[in-house]
C-alpha cells in the first residue's frame, strides 16, 4: 500500500486549489477530514485498478480517480449539491488558464491549421481504443475535425465508483477548454454524459463571411496597369519621339497624357469606391443598403422568398435572418464579368452566418425558371441595370410574374430615367393591376446615401421599388 499511498499523496498534490477553496468554504477541521477521506479513496481505486490498461492509466490516474475521490469526499461530508456546486467551481478553475493560454496561441500566424491538424493523430493516441474509447470516425476536409466517443473510461470508471453524475464536468471541461478560442468553432449537440448517444466532436477553423465587393479587385489592377502602362508610355513618348510634323506631334502627345489621366483617374475612383463598398471599411456602404433593402422583405411563416441576382447572397442571408420561420431562395447567373462570386460562396457565408433556412441556386433574371406566384415575396439589389439589351421595366414584371398575390417585394436599383424609363407611370400601372401599398423611394437622398455621394459613387437614381402584390 505504501506505493499507492505515496502515489495519491503526490496526485493529490496536484489539486491544491481544490484544497484551498475548501478550506475557504467549511471550517478548516472539517476540511481536512474530507481531504484525508478522499486521500485513502485515491489510494484504494490505485490499488484496485493497477493493472488496467497503460492507455486508460493516462485519464484515470490523473482525471478520473482523483476528482471521483474528491466529490464522493466532499459528498459524504456535507451533501450531493454542495458537492456537484464545489466540483464545477474547480473543474472552472482548472480550465481557465489552459483555456487562456490556447486563446492566445491562436493569435500566432498558422496555429489555427495546426491546431486542428493534430486532432486526428492525437485522438488516436490519447482519445482512442487503446486509452479505453470507442470511436467513430470521419473523413475531414482540411481545416476541420469531427469524431464521436461512443463510449468513454470516464463514464465507466465513475459509474462504476458510484458517481455517475460528474461525468457531465469532464464534457464541460471541452466546452471551457475550446468553446470560445478565437477563430475556431467548437461545435458539440450531445455527450454521453448528459445523457446523448455519444459525444460528438466537431472543430473547424471559424467560417468567416466573405461578400465581396461590387468593385472587382481585377478591375482595379487592371486599371493600375493601365495607369503605369501610359506612364511609361507617356514618359518614352516626350523624351524620345518628335515628330517632323509639330501638330501631329502635340496631337499625339495630347492624347496620350489624356488617356493617362483618365485611367488614373478611373483608378482613384475604383480604389475610393471599392473602400466605399467594403463590408470591412468604415463607410459599409454596400451592408447599410443590404440591411435596409432586407427590412421591406416580409415572408409568412413557412413562405418563401426569393432574391434575384444574390451575387455572395448578402441580401439573401439578410432576408433569411429577419424571416427565419421561412425559406429564401438566392438565385443568379454568376457570369464569367464576376467571377469571384459562385454559388459556393453564398453557401459558405450562409454556414458562417449560422443561416439554414436558405439555399441558392443557378438561374436568369431574363426568363426565372419558375410557374407565376410561387414566391411569398421577391427581392433584387442593384442587377437589373447591369443587363444589357433588356427593357429594364419588363425585368421587374418577370420578377413580380413569379409573386404570390398578397406576397411583398422589394426591389433595388439605379431606376434613372435613362435606364428605367417612366417609374412613376410603371407604379401606376401596377397600382391598376391591383397592386397595394407600392411605393418608389428614392434612396440616393439620404436614405441610404446622400446625394453627394451618390453622385461620386454614380449611383444617382437609386431607388426602391416596394408594395404587396
Amino acid at each position: 500500500m505504501k506505493k499507492y499511498d505515496i502515489e495519491a499523496e503526490k496526485i493529490l498534490g496536484k489539486k491544491r486549489w481544490a484544497k484551498e477553496e475548501l478550506d475557504r468554504s467549511i471550517p478548516k477541521e472539517q476540511s481536512d477530514k474530507i481531504w484525508k477521506a478522499a486521500h485513502d479513496r485515491l489510494e484504494g481505486y490505485l490499488e484496485k485498478y493497477a493493472d488496467i490498461p497503460k492507455g486508460e492509466h493516462a485519464h484515470t490516474d490523473s482525471r478520473i480517480f482523483p476528482m471521483a475521490a474528491i466529490y464522493l469526499s466532499i459528498k459524504e461530508a456535507t451533501d450531493e449539491k454542495f458537492a456537484f456546486d464545489f466540483m464545477e467551481r474547480f473543474f472552472a478553475y482548472r480550465c481557465e488558464g489552459l483555456a487562456k493560454t490556447l486563446a492566445r496561441l491562436m493569435k500566432v500566424p498558422g496555429m489555427k491549421d495546426l491546431f486542428v491538424s493534430i486532432w486526428d493523430p492525437m485522438t488516436m493516441k490519447m482519445f482512442g481504443p487503446s486509452s479505453g474509447f470507442s470511436n467513430r470516425f470521419y473523413d475531414n476536409p482540411k481545416g476541420e475535425y469531427r469524431m464521436d466517443v461512443t463510449s468513454c473510461p470516464y463514464n465507466r470508471y465513475l459509474t462504476e465508483l458510484g458517481c455517475p453524475e460528474i461525468t457531465k464536468l469532464f464534457c464541460t471541461n471541452d466546452d471551457l477548454m475550446y468553446g470560445n478560442l478565437p477563430g475556431i468553432d467548437f461545435i458539440r449537440t450531445q455527450t454521453i454524459g448528459r445523457g446523448g448517444d455519444c459525444c460528438d466532436f466537431y472543430m473547424r477553423k471559424s467560417l468567416k463571411t466573405d461578400y465581396k465587393n461590387w468593385i472587382p479587385k481585377g478591375m482595379i489592377a487592371g486599371l493600375a496597369a493601365g495607369t503605369a502602362v501610359l506612364t511609361g508610355t507617356n514618359i518614352a513618348v516626350w523624351k524620345h519621339v518628335k515628330l517632323s510634323d509639330r501638330k501631329a506631334d502635340i496631337a499625339i502627345k495630347v492624347l496620350l497624357g489624356a488617356g493617362l489621366a483618365a485611367c488614373a483617374k478611373a483608378t482613384e475612383w475604383s480604389i475610393m469606391a471599392y473602400r466605399e463598398f467594403s463590408y470591412n471599411g468604415k463607410r459599409n456602404l454596400s451592408r447599410g443598403i443590404i440591411e435596409g433593402t432586407a427590412d421591406h422583405v416580409k415572408i409568412p411563416a413557412g413562405g418563401i422568398g426569393l432574391d434575384v441576382g444574390c451575387g455572395s447572397g448578402a441580401l439573401t442571408i439578410a432576408c433569411a435572418k429577419r424571416n427565419p420561420d421561412a425559406e429564401m431562395v438566392g438565385l443568379d447567373r454568376w457570369g464569367a464579368e464576376y467571377a469571384s462570386f459562385s454559388k459556393r460562396l453564398c453557401e459558405r457565408n450562409a454556414e458562417a452566418e449560422g443561416v439554414t433556412n436558405i439555399s441558392f441556386c443557378k438561374g436568369d433574371a431574363v426568363k426565372l425558371d419558375y410557374p407565376d406566384e410561387c414566391f411569398d415575396a421577391v427581392t433584387s439589389n442593384y442587377v437589373y441595370h447591369n443587363i444589357a439589351g433588356v427593357n429594364k421595366q419588363d425585368l421587374l414584371r418577370e420578377t413580380l410574374r413569379v409573386l404570390k398575390k398578397g406576397g411583398t417585394f422589394a426591389i433595388h436599383d439605379i431606376m434613372s430615367k435613362a435606364r428605367y424609363g417612366d417609374m412613376e407611370k410603371f407604379v401606376d400601372e401596377l397600382r391598376n393591376q391591383g397592386y397595394e401599398e407600392v411605393n418608389l423611394i428614392h434612396t440616393d437622398n439620404g436614405l441610404f446615401m446622400s446625394k453627394s455621394e451618390a453622385r461620386r459613387m454614380m449611383l444617382t437614381g437609386s431607388a426602391l421599388l416596394v408594395g404587396r402584390k
